[in-house]
């Protein structure tokens, strides 16, 4: 003779105990990979946000050069925030905006050797410059010489 626990069907599933085992393993796991992913996030965003200056750069002296007339730059480190015009007009050509909400570059700190260079439609600039931006405890420099080469370091 059968009971009636016999000829039920046994239903697939997991118990609240492998559950919360599982959770917790998770936890674990998640507690000693969290300070390494900020560390590759970091980086990555240091590279990006360097990438971009050392564009902004170039891009200042082929802005000076198609229209033929000097630009200035203008570096904000408190807004952390940089801006390139055309010197004769004050018009702004374009600016970038590193530590912004919603910018995408995260920059905690920026500091420039000098906060205000000309470039030259000759390819020249008023001064080189080295722009040193920082995330946590990384930073980055970008340099600048005053024919326009730019490096990152």
């Amino acid at each position: 003779m059968t009971t009636r626990l016999e000829h039920r069907p046994r239903r697939g599933g997991f118990t609240l105990l492998e559950l919360l085992v599982v959770l917790m393993i998770m936890g674990v796991v998640g507690t000693f990979a969290y300070p390494r992913v900020t560390a590759v996030t970091d980086e990555t965003a240091l590279n990006q946000a360097a990438a971009a200056i050392r564009t902004d750069l170039q891009r200042a002296f082929s802005e000076a050069a198609k229209n033929r007339r000097p630009v200035r730059v203008v570096i904000t480190p408190g807004d952390r925030r940089y801006t390139v015009t055309d010197r004769a007009t004050n018009q702004v050509i374009f600016t970038r905006e590193l530590g912004a909400e919603g910018s995408g570059y995260r920059i905690k700190s920026l500091t420039a050797t000098v906060t205000t260079f000309d470039v030259f439609p000759s390819g020249l600039a008023s001064s080189p410059v080295t722009l040193t931006i920082g995330i946590n405890d990384k930073s980055r420099q970008v340099t600048m010489t005053r024919v326009g080469l730019t490096q990152v370091q």
